[in-house]
Order: structure tokens, then sequence, then C-alpha cells
């Protein structure tokens, strides 16, 4: 009797601590090796080539970043290139990435509030910031989403093909950030570099 007791306790104390582990410290597996990309170009065919690059955003984030005044608007932007001045001035040379992947939810609490920034600046860098998707992102309890969308990538394409935006996405780090009820903001450093473009 006293061994079944025994027995009894070990695995009530090994439910709680595979409960409490994965709502308290592991509540999402984020599978980083599903990471795929959606490029978009707005440039409509025919519409002027010629059109000036949209660059409040930017200008904005540079002023945060030098600790300047700045009279417009800046909402989930992350910047990631410092440097100023940028490689052209023509809306044609930039694209919009949209990144993605699948995330499980090991907790029983909601998964809110994902999205994910670049895990450094750079000043030459071709991505100018990433900001997070229009649609909150979240996870339901117990569930996985093969999609999330985690972050849109603002940056400078030029003349590159669908391939080499890839190769230069996958040579980025990311941190991917989510809330949840029980212990609020938590975030984990994912690699890009299995990253694919996406097949629609």
């Amino acid at each position: 009797m006293k061994k079944k007791v025994i027995k009894l306790i070990i695995i009530l104390i090994l439910i709680i601590g595979i409960v409490v582990y994965f709502n308290a410290f592991k509540p999402a597996k984020i599978y980083e090796k599903t990471a795929n990309i959606n490029i978009i170009d707005y440039k409509i065919e025919g519409e002027d080539s010629d059109e000036e690059y949209y660059r409040e955003p930017f200008d904005n984030l540079i002023s945060e970043y030098n600790g300047e005044d700045y009279d417009g608007f800046i909402n989930d932007e992350k910047l990631v290139r410092t440097n100023s001045e940028l490689p052209s001035d023509k809306d044609k040379d930039y694209k919009s990435i949209y990144v993605s992947l699948k995330i499980k939810n090991r907790s029983i609490f909601l998964l809110n509030n994902i999205n994910a920034m670049i895990a450094k600046n750079d000043k030459d860098s071709r991505i100018l910031y990433t900001s997070g998707c229009v649609m909150t992102q979240q996870v339901k309890p117990l569930k996985t989403n093969d999609k999330v969308d985690i972050m849109v990538v603002e940056m400078y394409t030029g003349d590159m093909t669908d391939e080499e935006i890839l190769d230069y996405i996958r040579k980025q780090d990311v941190t991917v950030y989510y809330e949840t009820k029980f212990n609020g903001v938590k975030s984990e450093k994912i690699s890009l570099k299995d990253a694919s473009i996406r097949q629609n």
C-alpha cells in the first residue's frame, strides 16, 4: 500500500512539473525550419517606375535611434538599417517580405500578440526595418498553427531575384515575441537559415 502511495505521489509530481514547465517556461514550440517568405511587390504593371519611395517611417525610426524629435508616428516598426542614406529613392527598388512559420501552443493559455524583429542593427543592411502584421497573430491553447505571420520586412531589393532575396533573409537571426496570461511576454531567438519561398 505504501509503495502505491509513493508511486502516485511521484506520478502527481511529474504531471505538475510538466504542466508548470509548458505553461511557465516553454509554452511555445517554434518550428524554425518551417519558416517561409512571401515577397510582395506593390507596383502595378504600367505604373510610373520613377515614383519616389515613401520613406517617412524609416526617417522616424532613424530620428528615434539618434535620440532626435520627429513629427511622425511609430507603431511597432523596429529599425534595422542605421545608415540614414538609402541606396535608392525609387519605390520600385523596395519590397515588403512577409515571414511566417509554424508554432505550437503547449500551454492551456492563449498564445497572443506573436511578432518578431531582426535580432540586431546593421549600419548598411538592405533591410530598413521590420513591423508586425496588421492582424494580431495568436495560437489557441494546445493547438498548432502552421502559418503564423511573425513579421513584415521592408527591404531594398533593387534588381535582386527572388532567390537572392531568400539567400539574404536566410542570413538573419530574429527574436520572436509572444504573450500569455500566465507569464506575460516571452521571447526566443531563432535563425532563418532554413527559410523557403512560400508556395501559394
